[in-house]
């Protein structure tokens, strides 16, 4: 049977507002009664082709398809048609009615009971998944006491959702900072024993649960217990989680030196250990950890800064266009950190790089150097700002290229953030720009029109 799924679906469309309210959506509540036979009319009208589909002549599987792309009101009208749409639509239509029923929960019971009517939901467990993202908004409006309990309980049903679990996992992983300090850790050690339990089949919340570590009110001794079970977490995770988990760690190393954690944990050991794990990683992986790493010498003593850094960089440069624009803004907010005679050195290495790639990639450097000047001192932001503008040298004179980053830079709230000095230094050296390049008068007050308070 030749069946165009657009046309069938507009057909059932169009069926399901043709019932001119006969089948309310209160209807699908209760199966539609068969229709009379006693009191047909015969009729001398010509049958329809016998080419012609009609809606009860579609299979279950092209009727579940079409149901797929309507809202889940609609398919509480569809199921009203007829009895078999109302068997084929059955758990659709048991997804709508939890959908419905959200508003109804108040407490840990009303909870529990909405729960035990999702997993009715049998054959497309998918269909949970509307109900316990919303379970998980309504948990706020919980009693406080009963929200620990309420979110394991949701966690657990968000594991019996095939393809989507680990989403709303990560979700309600990352949520965790929003309760209050005491249930911070049980939350935290709860995701972390499901996640242990799964193993391989919940790699990417390593992630997720090291991004909430310093959150949590920890003796330092705690907190370097739970680091290192993530740590440890490295070699059996595949290489995208790895380089995710590598990321959010070395950020973390921040809280190892900090009042509220003490040092039970030797940072530069730390450092080292994600420094070879992230060399492991294959070039088109890399440049969240390297450029998490970067920004992470911060951490590091004085003396290990600068080689650490150097390290960091030259891998750096070595990665695909793609990875290097990832590591590009925390590299530079690692150089931030070195001894300022540095600065020259490394950002011409980096120049020198920049200027061989193509040039939509120096557009998007461009960019990402300009947009981290606010959050560097004047000095560095400065000679940024220079080298930045040099790699759009040769553009025409229309300063289109150049034209296109300011603006964008505004735009996004960039030029706003700068500083007074940052303001002056991002001007002169707009003009020196202008020179060079020797700009139209049109573009020349187009471009610094963007620097304007």
């Amino acid at each position: 049977m030749d069946l165009d799924i657009n046309d069938a679906l507009n057909a059932v469309k169009s069926a399901v507002y043709a019932t001119d309210g006969r089948y309310s959506v209160q209807a699908a509540a209760a199966p539609p009664r068969p229709a009379r036979t006693d009191h047909v009319v015969c009729s001398t009208a010509l049958p329809a082709p016998a080419s012609r589909t009609t809606y009860d002549d579609l299979p279950p599987e092209v009727i579940q398809q079409i149901a797929s792309h309507l809202s889940y009101d609609d398919i509480a009208q569809l199921s009203a048609l007829n009895q078999r749409s109302y068997r084929i639509l059955r758990e659709r239509r048991l997804a709508w009615h939890s959908c419905q029923q959200i508003d109804t929960v108040v407490d840990l019971a009303s909870l529990q009971q909405l729960l035990d009517q999702t997993q009715d939901i049998q054959f497309e467990p998918s269909l949970r998944l509307d109900s316990i993202v919303a379970l998980w908004y309504r948990l706020p409006r919980l009693p406080a006491a009963e929200q620990p309990e309420a979110f394991k309980r949701l966690f657990r049903a968000a594991d019996g959702i095939p393809g989507h679990s680990h989403v709303v996992q990560q979700a309600m992983i990352i949520s965790i900072v929003q309760y209050a300090p005491q249930q911070r850790v049980e939350l935290f050690d709860f995701a972390q024993a499901i996640a242990e339990q799964h193993r391989n089949g919940h790699q990417s919340l390593w992630a997720s649960l090291a991004s909430t570590l310093s959150c949590l009110p920890l003796w330092p001794s705690q907190f370097a217990a739970r680091y290192q079970a993530l740590l440890g977490r490295l070699p059996s995770l595949g290489q995208t989680q790895q380089a995710e988990l590598i990321a959010v760690l070395a950020k973390q190393l921040s809280a190892l030196r900090d009042g509220n954690h003490g040092a039970a944990l030797d940072v530069s050991t730390e450092y080292g250990i994600l420094q070879d794990w992230t060399r492991r990683l294959p070039p088109s992986l890399q440049g969240a950890p390297v450029g998490a790493l970067a920004a992470a010498v911060s951490e590091l003593s004085d003396a290990q800064r600068p080689f650490r850094y150097a390290d960091m960089q030259q891998l750096a440069l070595r990665l695909p266009s793609d990875q290097l624009m990832i590591a590009l803004q925390p590299l530079l907010l690692g150089l931030a950190t070195l001894p300022t005679a540095r600065h020259a050195h490394e950002l011409s290495t980096l120049e020198s790089t920049l200027l061989r790639a193509s040039p939509p990639v120096r557009i998007q450097a461009v960019h990402q150097l300009i947009e981290t000047t606010p959050r560097l001192h004047g000095t560095l932001s400065w000679q940024i700002w220079q080298r930045a503008l040099r790699l759009l040298d040769g553009g025409g004179t229309d300063g289109v290229d150049a034209l296109k980053v300011l603006e964008a830079a505004r735009r996004d709230g960039v030029i706003n953030m700068l500083g007074k000095g940052q303001r002056e230094d991002a001007v002169m050296e707009t003009m020196d720009f202008i020179q060079r390049n020797h700009l139209t008068k049109q573009a020349s007050a187009a471009l610094l029109a963007c620097l304007m308070p």
